[in-house]
């Protein structure tokens, strides 16, 4: 299969990272870029999608949502395998009735499959990832061994290694694609033990410093997050009286930052993604049908297998998700 190109232009393309405490409502502003007329093809990891009925009919309609929740098969064919699989520049074969990934030896001929492309995605679409941490949580469970299901496994530091090089070699894909992007995450606090703290030290004498920061494999590559987005919100809801606050406003204790708002923190209802976006981008999309993209076509097995083997076989477009 190809790899994505370096070369593509990507001007005015969203790279976002947008994490805080559950229940925040993350997902709804994300999905809100479908409001605006963009294609949002959600990968739901999470089962976060319902969120989604708060938009209206046609923003709903844009919306593509890809069940990536793990399947009762095995890790190695659930939706996180998948989605790294198209995540490397294969095209994958997704069953979404039973969330299976299958290679094209093994698909079955009267099974019909999404295919997902993620090279044919493009500035009218806004790849979702919902949420990272649920991603990060299949691939924990793909690189451990579990030999005793009633006995949680201890990962050794190879372990956490084998898994932070597949989160960077994903993100360094995901920021190639010539579509606009969203990583949803959760949050976690963060402790850093003292070089010289006793293993007897109370925890206000071991601890160095407290930091908030994206939930990843490990706190150091947490820290690594933040810098690989153009723009980076912290969502979280102070009070019931302020409801969901988006800070662009980093500090010493929690990233944030972006390079095309200024550092503020603003209300819910007041900040739309979509002001991000160049106008022209915007101009374009605002009157789009239902969702629609070469990214996401159907095949059945016998039609792949066709193809396989050299003879023709038409796919059949997706329409609303």
């Amino acid at each position: 299969m190809g790899k994505f190109s370096d070369d593509r232009k990507r001007k005015g393309l969203l790279r976002a990272l947008v994490y805080g405490p559950p229940k925040s409502r993350k997902t709804w502003w994300v999905t809100k870029l479908a409001e605006a007329g963009f294609n949002v093809l959600l990968c739901d990891i999470e089962d976060g999608a319902a969120v989604a009925g708060n938009l209206s009919e046609a923003a709903q309609n844009r919306i593509y949502r890809l069940d990536l929740r793990p399947n009762s098969e095995s890790l190695s064919t659930s939706g996180g395998a998948a989605i790294s699989y198209a995540m490397s520049g294969e095209v994958v074969n997704f069953d979404e009735e039973t969330r299976t990934y299958a290679a094209v030896p093994k698909v079955d001929p009267d099974t019909l499959y999404t295919q997902i492309d993620f090279r044919q995605l493009g500035p009218h679409d806004v790849l979702v990832f919902d949420t990272w941490t649920a991603f990060v949580q299949q691939m924990i469970g793909l690189t451990v061994v579990i030999s005793n299901p009633t006995v949680v496994p201890k990962l050794e530091w190879d372990d956490f290694a084998k898994v932070r090089l597949i989160l960077d070699n994903f993100l360094t894909n995901v920021l190639k694609l010539n579509c606009h992007v969203v990583i949803i995450a959760h949050s976690e606090t963060y402790a850093k033990r003292k070089p010289t703290a006793d293993p007897k030290d109370k925890p206000k004498d071991a601890i160095e410093s407290v930091r908030l920061q994206p939930c990843s494999v490990t706190r150091a590559h947490a820290e690594t997050m933040a810098g690989k987005f153009n723009e980076v919100f912290y969502m979280e809801i102070p009070n019931s009286t302020m409801g969901t606050m988006i800070s662009t406003k980093g500090s010493e204790d929690f990233d944030a930052g972006c390079r095309t708002v200024a550092p503020g923190i603003y209300k819910f209802d007041n900040f739309n993604l979509a002001s991000l976006m160049p106008s022209e981008i915007l101009e374009a999309v605002k009157d789009s049908g239902e969702f629609s993209s070469p990214a996401i076509t159907t095949r059945t097995g016998a039609d792949i297998s066709a193809l396989r083997a050299g003879n023709s076989a038409a796919p059949i477009k997706v329409g609303a998700g």
